[in-house]
């Protein structure tokens, strides 16, 4: 993690933003690309950079990534998650319709709290685009949580540092 900080330290103000927005946006098709973003929030939470900024571009390009996913899933993808899961062994229908029941019931909180856990946050975009959920309160709920899953983790970092 260290040599992704020191690079992206390196790098003068607007090739930062522009960089982490970039990243941002590419983190939601590959997941690898988090240290890149981790390290900018880092980085601004140092002080190094505006921190505000900082979350806008992170959030931005968080929001971009996952409109793009849930719209092309949406468009191309559902067939491929309901042969998936009849390929599973439950029944396409009766899969689709307890997340839509789920859906129902929990909503925009659900996939709010599933954008912020680790493991889950990388498929709420591609579900909730292959299952046709509302668009705009599925990215108004994935965007939110954007700021407090990096606020958490750079609280995390900031306390392990303290110990360690």
């Amino acid at each position: 993690m260290e040599p992704v900080i020191a690079w992206v330290q390196s790098l003068p103000p607007a090739a930062y933003f522009l960089v982490v927005g970039l990243c941002a946006v590419g983190e939601s098709y590959f997941p690898p690309i988090h240290n890149v973003v981790l390290a900018a929030a880092l980085i601004a939470a140092a002080g190094k950079v505006n921190l505000g900024l900082s979350v806008l571009v992170i959030t931005a390009g968080h929001c971009v990534g996952m409109a793009t996913i849930h719209l092309l899933v949406r468009r191309v993808g559902a067939e491929r998650l309901h042969a998936w899961i009849a390929k599973q062994g439950g029944g396409v229908k009766r899969g689709e319709q307890r997340v839509h029941d789920l859906y129902g019931k929990w909503g925009v909180p659900a996939l709010f709290l599933a954008r912020v856990l680790p493991g889950p946050r990388m498929i709420v975009a591609p579900v909730t685009g292959a299952l046709a959920l509302p668009f705009v309160s599925s990215i108004i709920a994935m965007t939110l949580a954007t700021p407090v899953m990096f606020g958490v983790l750079i609280a995390f970092r900031a306390g392990l540092s303290r110990w360690f």
